[in-house]
């Protein structure tokens, strides 16, 4: 899977964050800008803000769409996954057994490899 369309898949999962989407690709290459970059950025504060709000509408969006990624077991596309949101939020969600149910086998793999 390349960024570009690791990329498209964040923003047809999660419409809502385009406009911020396209402020962070906007000055970089488009949708081509590395995955790392974007998904740190942009998916980062989404889960940070369900977090934030006490969201368990917006956690359980994107711990559905983690595991999605996950399950397409694509080396990039679990690579960004690993590498860029799940050890980001490592540390936010390390006590947080209320969320433990959100997350699919494969995503409670991934962090057991972080912890």
């Amino acid at each position: 899977m390349k960024s570009a369309d690791l990329n498209r898949l964040l923003i047809e999962t999660f419409p809502e964050l385009k406009e911020e989407y396209e402020a962070e690709v906007g000055w970089q290459d488009g949708d081509d800008t590395g995955s790392h970059i974007v998904y740190g950025d942009v998916l980062n504060r989404y889960f940070r803000e369900g977090l934030a709000k006490g969201s368990g509408e917006m956690l359980s969006k994107g711990f559905s769409f983690i595991e999605t990624v996950l399950e397409m077991d694509d080396p990039y596309a679990t690579n960004v996954i690993v590498a860029s949101v799940l050890f980001s939020l490592e540390y936010d969600l390390r006590d947080r057994n209320d969320i433990r149910h959100m997350l699919g086998p494969k995503t409670r793999r991934a962090f057991e490899g972080i912890y």
